[in-house]
């Protein structure tokens, strides 16, 4: 009888402690990788540097960010994007051992590709959005206004980690577990990084850290890095967003296809320029910020 697979919804930190320590592969890959999150996100849109070192910025708000309401609740879905891909990386040493250690190291080093990716732009242009004041007595709210200063908006890292995480960590999850689809825990796994990918975008919209311009830009990048990705995730995810959700986005219809009139241009463009110019290009078009 094959053992049971762990739940994806049972690992915790000490799972992921675990799997660095035990596995020098996993370690070797982990390293870079966090030192490239500080590096090339944290540290650049850090008031930690000197003036002299800061990109210009921009604001990119769009008029269809006004039919997405401001909805606090969603700010539990949008801070799990990190315990996504960590736990999930997890879960697969949890479920498969050392087996899955060449996998989840190849995982790593793609991560570090999305943030150095993400950072050729934010390096030359920064962006940023208007959003409402921290939420009176919620303290996550308060603890993300205070420690980020809400730069580097496009493209969206939360959207491209997600989207990144259903379009090559399921299939990672399928070849490790040929013999094991039909398990509960994989079934269950699958589902939950689909489903995530959605919830986690309509969040960075409902909790206003993201303008509706942010979206099609991180798919466009992602689109550039991972031949293949558009089949699932390029207007077909665009069109799957805000579908009987609550609260009620109140012209989905225009939202959702200015999202795609967008990417279609950024695709366009990208036929013949690096994605970093062409989304770097559409950056210089909003007034550089004078405060």
């Amino acid at each position: 009888m094959k053992k049971k697979l762990p739940s994806f919804h049972s690992t915790n930190a000490l799972h992921t402690i675990l799997m660095i320590i035990s596995s020098p592969r996993i370690c070797r890959a982990a390293i870079p990788t966090v030192g490239v999150i500080i590096r090339d996100f944290f540290y650049i849109q850090s008031s930690l540097r000197p003036k002299k070192k800061r990109q210009p910025y921009v604001r990119i708000d769009h008029p269809t960010d006004r039919s997405i309401p401001f909805a606090p609740e969603w700010v539990s879905v949008y801070i799990r994007f990190i315990h996504l891909w960590v736990f999930t990386l997890t879960w697969m040493y949890r479920a498969f051992g050392r087996e899955a250690s060449r996998l989840i190291a190849d995982s790593l080093s793609e991560l570090k590709a999305l943030y150095l990716s993400a950072s050729s732009v934010y390096r030359v242009i920064q962006s940023t959005t208007d959003r409402p004041p921290p939420v009176k007595g919620d303290l996550t709210f308060a603890l993300i206004h205070k420690t980020d200063p809400h730069l580097n908006c496009l493209p969206s890292l939360h959207v491209m980690v997600v989207t990144w995480a259903a379009y090559a960590l399921i299939p990672r999850i399928n070849q490790l577990a040929v013999s094991r689809q039909d398990d509960e825990s994989v079934i269950e796994m699958k589902l939950f990084l689909e489903e995530r990918a959605r919830l986690i975008t309509e969040s960075v919209l409902y909790v206003k850290q993201h303008s509706t311009n942010c979206i099609p830009a991180a798919l466009f990048v992602m689109r550039s890095l991972f031949p293949g990705f558009e089949k699932s995730y390029g207007e077909d995810f665009i069109e799957t967003l805000f579908v009987n959700r609550l609260p009620r986005v109140s012209d989905r219809e225009a939202v959702c296809e200015h999202m795609k009139t967008l990417y279609r241009k950024f695709v366009n463009e990208g036929k013949t320029r690096p994605f970093n110019e062409v989304l770097i290009e559409f950056l210089k078009q909003f007034p550089e910020n004078k405060d």
